[in-house]
């Protein structure tokens, strides 16, 4: 079965990354990574950056920084009963400094109801995350699939001014 391992989108980029992992009957695994300089569909940019609140609830970041931040990856790993985990990627742009700074979330799972060990409720996500994450795959899905921001079909009507109008011809004398 198909899954989403990493979806990576950097807007300033103008590149969108898709990994996917498929674990054949076998127990093999195939990996295919597709790139495109498309757009995604702006609901797809929009559920990546609602990962925002859990990369800030994992890092414990303050609340001011909000609206400073942007996703920019999800990654996710299955565990051999099938249940996710994901690392979630951002940046904060710094007042001092032409560079961003990198913010990578400690790895977290899913709750597990067979879960028993001290401390295990520690790195642990609820149904509202995975929710957020199956959404997430089914839109890079969709991407792959041809749902990207469409560039225009037909050059734009050019204003009056761009029209390669012939000069006035100078009356012919006879």
């Amino acid at each position: 079965m198909k899954k989403l391992a990493k979806f990576h989108y950097n807007e300033n980029e103008g590149k969108v990354v898709i990994k996917i992992v498929d674990r054949r009957q076998d127990d093999k695994t195939d990996v295919t990574v597709y790139e495109s300089n498309d757009r995604p569909l702006p609901v797809l940019e929009r559920k990546l950056q609602e990962m925002k609140r859990h990369l800030m609830d994992f890092c414990e970041l303050p609340e001011e920084w909000e609206d400073d931040i942007t996703v920019l990856a999800v990654s996710a790993k299955y565990a051999g009963n099938g249940s996710l985990g994901v690392t979630i990627s951002g940046k904060r742009d710094l007042e001092g400094s032409n560079r961003p700074l990198v913010i990578n979330s400690p790895y977290f799972h899913e709750e597990q109801d067979e879960e028993d060990i001290e401390g295990a409720e520690l790195g642990i996500f609820g149904p509202e995350l995975k929710d957020a994450f199956k959404e997430l795959e089914r839109l890079a899905f969709d991407f792959i699939n041809g749902s990207r921001q469409q560039l225009p079909l037909f050059k734009p009507e050019p204003a009056e001014s761009e029209l390669n109008l012939p000069l006035e011809a100078d009356p012919i004398s006879s």
